[in-house]
């Protein structure tokens, strides 16, 4: 008979059984009301009885095994479901957890030498987000781009300001203090881990059962937002000692299939096919050959199979498959003629956004450096905005930035950092991808992180928690003080 020792696997189990409760009890609301309260009242014991690194963890894997979008799952679950005074349960959870890390920080333990690469990214972090408010106040007393002369401006504002620090400021000095104890360290390893794996089978089960979502008229399963990040699981197959090495990658590929085949947006496939990019990157850093030429042989070995594979899945998926494929093929495909011109919606606004930021640099060369700060705007300069209006609405941009003719609700984070930060911002992004490039060998957890810094900064509490928790976790182990193998790779579990 097998026996479960909850004591060694309750981050595990916990994610499994928050992942079960999502399938069976997610669209009843008195369910929905008791579950929550016990999580909520769960994490505030731990507070209370001094444990905080396991409060913070705990409320890792309750987050994370929460849904967030409701035009995907049709209904809210979890810490994420409820509001008081407009604000989410989970972010006044994440007030709290911050207040208490605050009596409890220990500056002199988050910058030793054994932590030094996370405590130098928490430092960036937060100058980046200082220097954005900033020179988002600068903004207003020179009244760039007429912007405060609109209703509504001031309450865009702090809406702004609010999601800078409450989605990226505040979790990472969270995770900061947790990854500057190796005790946090261990707990945040296991926890990251068994949210991967839960995931993945919650998708599997969604299916199986028929409990599921909806995106562009198809069923997808109902799961957390997280389920993206799952397909990293693979990447454990190279950490030669890890004693799960090959269970997660096999949990890994499975959850490759079934995000692939039921794509959630356009985003997660170019978030997909980066794990053969991963892949690559361990193995050639680890190889004492000449990596030009691994690479290129890499590259020529794989792409025929990536292109082959593209190809059958357009012609052989489902409407929304193919169009979400087409979507991630085309705007990586800068080759083709007319590029620009002929990039579907969604992509085509990241990058006229981008040359809209261009331009407006070209014109004020004065904000280029430090950027124009939180909700810093941008003009339609090519017209692509007003004359897309019509198909996007309020879904790219809100009705005040529509009606002002005003944009600072940029996408993706190149983007968002070139805006509100500008040239720092954008050496920032280089810098840490440059250094998460390098480590990547030393932790898998880097390329969750490295992957979230590209794509969803100040996007999502949950996405934004969890890709935070990974990228400060994984810096922290490229030179903290963790047990390795033999080659000088991590195998905590």
């Amino acid at each position: 008979m097998l026996k479960i020792d909850y004591h060694k696997q309750k981050y595990l189990v916990t994610a499994f059984l928050c992942g079960l409760s999502v399938l069976l009890f997610g669209r009843n609301f008195y369910a929905s009301i008791i579950i929550t309260i016990f999580q909520i009242l769960l994490i505030f014991l731990l507070i209370l009885r001094n444990k905080l690194i396991d409060a913070i963890v705990m409320f890792t894997v309750f987050l994370s095994m929460s849904l967030e979008f409701e035009y995907t799952s049709g209904n809210f679950f979890g810490l994420k479901s409820f509001r008081i005074l407009g604000i989410s349960v989970a972010v006044w959870i994440i007030f709290v957890l911050f207040a208490a890390v605050f009596m409890n920080y220990n500056y002199d333990r988050c910058k030793n030498k054994t932590n030094k690469e996370s405590s130098r990214l928490l430092k960036n972090i937060i100058c980046l987000n200082a220097f954005a408010i900033m020179s988002g106040v600068l903004m207003i007393l020179v009244n760039d781009n007429d912007i405060t002369v609109n209703n509504g401006f001031w309450i865009a504002f702090v809406l702004q300001i609010y999601t800078v620090i409450t989605l990226v400021t505040i979790p990472a000095l969270i995770m900061g203090y947790v990854t500057s104890y190796e005790e946090g360290r261990d707990k945040l390893h296991e926890a990251i881990i068994a949210i991967l794996v839960a995931v993945i089978f919650q998708q599997y089960f969604s299916l199986c059962l028929g409990i599921t979502g909806s995106v562009t008229d198809q069923a997808v399963p109902l799961v957390s937002s997280v389920q993206l990040y799952g397909p990293f699981l693979v990447l454990f197959f190279l950490f030669k000692n890890h004693p799960l090495r090959v269970r997660l990658a096999v949990i890994g590929i499975l959850g490759w299939i079934i995000s692939f085949k039921f794509s959630q947006g356009s985003g997660q496939y170019i978030v997909l096919f980066s794990v053969p990019f991963w892949i690559l990157v361990i193995t050639l850093q680890r190889k004492k050959i000449n990596s030009f030429v691994k690479s290129l042989i890499s590259v020529l070995l794989i792409a025929p199979v990536l292109i082959v594979f593209i190809k059958y899945a357009i012609d052989e998926g489902n409407v929304a498959v193919r169009y979400k494929l087409e979507q991630a093929v085309s705007f990586l495909d800068i080759s083709r003629h007319n590029w620009r011109e002929t990039l579907p919606m969604s992509a085509r606004f990241r990058v006229e956004e981008m040359s809209s930021i261009f331009v407006e640099y070209l014109n004020k060369p004065y904000w280029s450096v430090f950027g124009k700060g939180v909700m810093g705007t941008i003009r339609d300069y090519t017209g692509f905005f007003s004359s897309s209006k019509w198909a996007v609405g309020t879904s790219a941009y809100s009705e005040f930035e529509w009606n002002a003719n005003r944009f600072f609700s940029v996408h993706e984070s190149a983007n968002k950092l070139a805006l509100s930060n500008g040239i720092l911002g954008l050496f920032f992004l280089f810098k840490t991808i440059i250094k998460g490039l390098r480590g990547v060998t030393k932790s898998p957890f880097i390329a969750i992180g490295i992957m979230w810094l590209i794509w969803y900064w100040c996007y999502s509490t949950t996405i934004s928690w969890f890709g935070i928790a990974c990228l400060m976790l994984g810096f922290s182990e490229i030179s903290g003080d963790t047990r390795k193998d033999k080659n000088g790779d991590l195998w905590r579990i």
